[in-house]
């Protein structure tokens, strides 16, 4: 499963003794009033229909349930003999959070478990997502509809995460504070999701457009429009439009979103919650991971309950959510010790 979460090729041809062929379908899930593009990813060779149902939620990215990685993972779920389920969750691919994808997961859980006769199905969550799903798994549906909760470099609390954006370090819940630099991806994230406090409403519409074209990676697109701007929003969203951190001035504007958006921002962040998961939780996080620091897993792991806490591991393995190539054997055991109790369930 590990080679083929990485794209490695097994030259001894063992795994694939052990490993199912797997078949790639689109389907859409259905919901209250309406329905969700996802793929279904299930064991040709095995009994599909009595295999274990597994929700894969992407993080924030454009690319949503096509992410070439996203459909590796998936792959390798499936090759275990996993039924896996990709539901496309709109906001995230437009880089918004937005509390309405708490409540889109339990609806997504629950229709899963409805096609496999109200077995609950295992929820991997992807970076934002892994947190959106700890909040849905923390709700009235969420003892009916999950089984258990993977998070994969999940965040605790989105203030947190602002400060650490914009020079505050990380912090573990023994006060000690986070070893690396805050990636500027994530705070280029944050500031479109919450582009409405950043910006006069005249230049809302172009510095949404030019930040999205820069998350998109179509950069000269997105300078482009940086002279329709006024002359208020025009040095802001020039230094957003860097892959430099922010100057201050730049990251003090950004530092007292949470001062404006407190309610939203609480509402989409797991902290002071987490009491209320009766479900089993697995925790990975990338021990590098510049986007959202492993302090922010500590922090679930330590807020989480003692019973519901199964199994935390923060490995050099993983980047942000990606794998890399190369791991020592030791970190290769660690991750497979982990995975082991995931896939027990």
């Amino acid at each position: 499963m590990l080679l083929a979460m990485v794209g490695a090729r097994d030259p001894s041809g063992l795994t694939a003794l052990v490993r199912d062929e797997v078949e790639q379908q689109p389907l859409r899930l259905a919901l209250a009033g309406t329905s969700l593009r996802a793929l279904r990813y299930r064991p040709v060779n095995a009994a599909a229909a009595n295999s274990k149902p597994i929700l894969l939620l992407h993080g924030v990215h454009p690319d949503g349930i096509d992410h070439r990685d996203l459909q590796r993972f998936a792959r390798a779920l499936a090759g275990v003999g996993l039924t896996v389920y990709t539901p496309e969750l709109p906001a995230l691919t437009r880089f918004r959070l937005e509390p309405a994808t708490i409540d889109t997961i339990e609806q997504c859980a629950c229709s899963v478990a409805q096609r496999h006769g109200g077995k609950a199905p295992g929820v991997f969550g992807i970076s934002f997502a892994g947190g959106l799903a700890l909040m849905a798994a923390a709700g009235d549906g969420g003892a009916s509809c999950f089984d258990q909760v993977v998070g994969i470099g999940a965040h605790h609390s989105i203030g947190r995460l602002l400060g650490f954006y914009t020079g505050a370090p990380g912090q573990d819940p023994d006060g000690r504070p986070a070893p690396v630099r805050p990636d500027p991806y994530g705070a280029r994230v944050l500031a479109y999701a919450f582009s409405q406090d950043l910006f006069a409403p005249a230049d809302l519409e172009i510095a949404r457009r030019a930040l999205l074209l820069w998350l998109e990676n179509h950069k000269s697109r997105a300078r482009a429009e940086l002279e329709r701007v006024g002359p208020d929003g025009r040095e802001l969203l020039g230094d957003l439009l860097t892959d430099a951190a922010l100057p201050a001035p730049s990251a003090q504007a950004l530092a007292a979103l949470p001062s404006r958006q407190k309610a939203t921002l609480e509402r989409l962040s797991p902290a002071g919650k987490m009491a209320g998961v009766g479900v089993p939780v697995f925790l990975i996080h990338g021990q590098g991971d510049r986007v959202i620091p492993a302090s922010e897993t500590r922090q679930l792991a330590n807020e989480l309950p003692a019973q519901s806490r199964k199994a935390v591991l923060i490995t050099p393995l993983l980047g942000h959510t990606e794998l890399e190539a190369r791991p020592s054997f030791g970190e290769h055991l660690a991750v497979v010790a982990w995975l082991t109790r995931v896939l027990a369930r």
